[in-house]
């Protein structure tokens, strides 16, 4: 964001943010300071998330018992959490506070986005919306086939889709491609009698 305000021209421009995470709070904030002439989150949600549900993970209670649930019981509370998605830091939103050029746009899924006349178009369930510039704050995934240092052996990593029934991953599909850890934060082979290096790999994001 902050690249598209370092060449001239680029105050009074339109910018549409899609997401509503920190990193999309960081991005409004940084155009609105820069003098751009409207800001525009589009969210799916029909609300930003503002409670942290996240925060009960960091007690030492739930640190200590954590790994003592049941595979089902931390996949549910696990996606419990996720589904209500984590809330913008307090200091982001008092950087947007008060601009009068910016603007929610809830409940909108994009169906169709498209350059024309040197604007950006989203085609969204409530009409068209257009853009000077587009920022995508739209968080990440997990996905070790993306990680070119495990190319040779991710293959060979126990997965959380493999520990559970498959109707029950296809509920949180991101979640399943979380790697499976053992006790000590350490990579689980697939299969038995394969890849024994992994338990010297450990994952501790």
């Amino acid at each position: 964001i902050k690249y598209l305000f370092l060449s001239k021209n680029k105050e009074g421009k339109k910018i549409g943010i899609i997401g509503a995470g920190a990193s999309a709070f960081d991005a409004a904030a940084v155009a609105l300071e820069s003098g751009a002439s409207c800001v525009e989150m589009i969210i799916r949600r029909s609300a930003v998330p503002n409670v942290n549900k996240y925060y009960k993970f960091f007690h030492l209670g739930f640190l200590h018992g954590f790994s003592f649930l049941l595979d089902e019981e931390k996949w549910q509370l696990f996606n419990y959490v996720a589904s209500y998605g984590a809330p913008p830091p307090t200091d982001v939103l008092q950087r947007v506070n008060g601009y009068p050029n910016f603007y929610f746009h809830l409940n909108t899924s994009i169906n169709n986005a498209y350059e024309k006349n040197r604007e950006i178009i989203l085609e969204t369930n409530k009409g068209r919306l257009n853009y000077d510039f587009l920022i995508l704050g739209t968080g990440f995934s997990v996905d070790s086939t993306q990680r070119p240092e495990l190319h040779l052996i991710e293959k060979e990593i126990l997965l959380w889709k493999d520990k559970l029934p498959t109707e029950t991953w296809k509920q949180f599909p991101q979640s399943a491609l979380f790697p499976y850890l053992g006790p000590h934060f350490e990579k689980i082979k697939k299969k038995e009698g394969d890849a024994p290096y992994l338990k010297h790999i450990y994952c501790f994001n």
